[in-house]
């Protein structure tokens, strides 16, 4: 069944069936839910994502970083599935999808980015801030920014102000008036100006 998962709607026929196996607790189905994620012949990864999400085991983890390191970024189908990857480990506190995932900063989606971002906050990996200076003046979206922005400041980086200072100036801050704040508020913060 998994090998013709993509043929005659066979991928819905396995969900279905995994996830009555799931229901009935069969002791194998954690096996059989990462065999279908990680198989080139299913397509409906995300599913498989948020079944994964239902188990406490630290194989889930190790399989969901394997696969952020070996997902490609040029692979636009990859990226929510990328996305909802990434969000699995931030909320499940995966600290050791750190180094995999700083790698993600540099990704081409916006998103995958984003949620990249979100991740380091969130789990306030403040060794990834001469990370976030590497890739400041790169970003192109505006959320992306803010968010790398303001993790910058409240971590008290203040090697940023420089880079901040220049972005302030830049397109980008002109055309965005909450990125324009975002940088006003970082600077006054990390030179020690009252708001």
């Amino acid at each position: 069944m998994l090998r013709d998962a993509q043929q005659d709607n066979n991928e819905y026929k396995l969900q279905v069936l995994l996830r009555s196996l799931f229901q009935r607790k069969h002791p194998q189905i954690l096996d059989l839910v990462i065999d279908a994620f990680r198989s080139p012949n299913t397509s409906d990864k995300e599913t498989y994502v948020t079944l994964l999400q239902e188990f406490d085991d630290p194989r889930v983890a190790s399989t969901l970083v394997d696969f952020v390191a070996a997902a490609s970024d040029a692979d636009d189908d990859q990226v929510g599935v990328l996305v909802k990857v990434i969000d699995t480990l931030r909320h499940a506190r995966i600290e050791r999808a750190t180094p995999i995932l700083l790698l993600r900063l540099n990704d081409r989606a916006d998103r995958v980015r984003g949620a990249t971002i979100d991740f380091l906050v969130e789990l306030a990996i403040k060794s990834a801030a001469a990370s976030f200076m590497l890739v400041l003046e790169r970003e192109t979206d505006p959320d992306n920014l803010r968010a790398l922005v303001n993790a910058l400041a409240e971590w008290n980086y203040i090697d940023a102000l420089p880079s901040l200072r220049r972005l302030l100036g830049g397109a980008l801050s002109n055309d965005n008036e909450l990125v324009h704040e975002a940088l006003s508020d970082a600077i006054n913060t990390l030179a020690g100006k009252p708001d």
